[in-house]
């Protein structure tokens, strides 16, 4: 379904408008009416949207419009908005019965303990709730809970975030049934039922396209092997996200060596994306339990430290999934190192295999030869790379000054379909040192990069590679060196 831009609303409105003041006679059918609103409208049943009131302005043109609008809720998504600012009693009195959003969380400041009495009237219409989106405290969130008894048959979004450290009471009713849930979100496993597993169809239903979990804790439920079954139970699932969205402090997750024999996996057919924050050691037990084939897009941040990139299983999670090809590659370091790869060109967005390595201390060189490590165990999905950036965004404080040069051509070795290289700042440098050919290696420098036509260098230090160009020439290999505009990069 395609939902215009809130520019590209304000600008269909304003037309409209116009047209209805110089021709007050427009004969548009509510069939014709009911496709153009259903084009403009947002979708405030999605778990990153922030629910609005798109319709009013539509509803205030005319009766007829109003009309339109109200009477077809479910295909307009046209819902009554309960907030904290919003006096919810005078708003389900003198509305339509139209679906209800509550949503008491980001950017709205948090509520007090004693203020749920809102959220308390609004889910006394359970048939009409469409969405919940629950920021609270422990005591909070226990008070509204006892209200969410029985099925709620039209709810498409859960979203539940517990703001105290620890949450020892608020917990879903056991009688909670969501049979056509779409989107669920939590911060822990804590706010679900106290089963093995905590999720269950009750919960969970097959209906389910993206589930997050902010905390793999506490300790009864952060097993790998526990969250592979609940997975288990969502099928249609398309989006998974695993991190640590509110840390507390709890024990650190103990899972098995990734070593250990495999156990059988737990198909997910359909899951097309998945973000992970947290340790390394987690997301690889949690590869060895599942497998993706139609995997599109993996963000991974690694928060702890680690000397060598020995992750088989996550490996084989992305090696298995056949829509993970990539042509243009960045490494980039900027206060932490991180790995892109896309289909596209890449400057500075997210691509569809992201993995940043947060919380390392180590210098850079250090860094990149994980990153080599890395290229090795992913070796047939990097020959299909055209493209690669080399970006350094960080001061010269954590610049090492040495060059490491048999890391660098280990790296480069990887890339044998590269056809452009671009380099940023003190790469720049680095890389022109690397790739300078002596008596010991001019053979095995002449031999990197085979396909390589061009080097665009950017930033302060510009270099030309003239060693490197001319080895290349004398084997009949031309090389261009061009310098890139110096506001390619914000960051540089």
């Amino acid at each position: 379904m395609f939902h215009p831009s809130a520019k590209g609303m304000s600008l269909f409105l304003l037309l409209v408008t116009n047209r209805l003041k110089h021709r007050p006679v427009i004969n548009i059918s509510d069939d014709v009416l009911v496709e153009i609103f259903d084009a403009c409208r947002l979708d405030n049943t999605n778990p990153d949207q922030y629910p609005q009131y798109w319709w009013h302005k539509l509803a205030h043109v005319c009766r007829g419009w109003r009309r339109v609008l109200l009477e077809s809720p479910n295909r307009l998504g046209t819902t009554l908005i309960c907030t904290s600012r919003t006096p919810v009693s005078d708003l389900l009195a003198h509305s339509p019965p139209l679906p209800i959003i509550v949503y008491y969380g980001n950017p709205e400041p948090l509520d007090g303990q004693d203020d749920v009495n809102d959220i308390l009237l609004a889910l006394q219409h359970p048939d009409r709730v469409r969405r919940i989106n629950l920021h609270l405290p422990s005591a909070s969130m226990h008070k509204v809970f006892k209200s969410m008894q029985g099925p709620f048959p039209t709810l498409e979004t859960l979203q539940l975030y517990c703001s105290s450290y620890d949450n020892k009471n608020a917990t879903l009713p056991s009688t909670f049934e969501a049979p056509n849930l779409r989107h669920l979100q939590m911060s822990d496993f804590t706010l679900v039922p106290q089963r093995l597993p905590p999720l269950t169809t009750a919960v969970c239903p097959s209906s389910l396209v993206t589930f997050s979990l902010g905390e793999v804790a506490p300790a009864k439920y952060q097993s790998p092997a526990l969250l592979a079954e609940c997975l288990a139970i969502m099928p249609q699932l398309k989006r998974m996200k695993i991190g640590y969205l509110f840390p507390v402090e709890r024990k650190k997750p103990e899972v098995g060596s990734s070593r250990e024999k495999s156990p059988p996996q737990v198909l997910l057919a359909n899951l097309e994306e998945i973000q992970f924050k947290g340790e390394s050691k987690y997301i690889e037990a949690l590869s060895a339990q599942i497998s993706a084939p139609s995997l599109k897009k993996l963000s991974i941040t690694f928060t702890d430290g680690f000397k060598r990139f020995e992750f088989p299983f996550l490996l084989g999670l992305i090696n298995g999934a056949a829509d993970l090809s990539f042509q243009f590659a960045r490494v980039r370091h900027k206060g932490n190192l991180s790995l892109v790869m896309d289909h596209k060109e890449l400057w500075t967005g997210c691509g569809a295999f992201e993995l940043i390595l947060d919380g390392h201390s180590v210098p850079v060189k250090e860094e990149l030869k994980l990153v080599t490590q890395l290229f090795g165990g992913l070796e047939f999905k990097l020959s299909a790379v055209k493209s690669l950036l080399l970006e350094y965004a960080q001061g010269p404080s954590w610049w090492s000054g040495d060059v490491d040069r048999a890391m660098w051509h280990r790296l480069l070795r990887f890339l044998g379909g590269l056809v452009t290289l671009r380099v940023a700042d003190k790469f720049v440098s680095e890389l022109d040192s690397a790739l300078q050919p002596d008596a010991k290696d001019e053979e095995s420098v002449r031999a990197l990069l085979p396909k390589l036509r061009t080097i665009v260098c950017y930033g302060a230090e510009v270099k030309n590679f003239e060693a490197f160009v001319a080895s290349r020439k004398h084997a009949g290999m031309d090389i261009t060196v061009e310098s890139g505009p110096r506001n390619r990069f914000p960051t540089v």
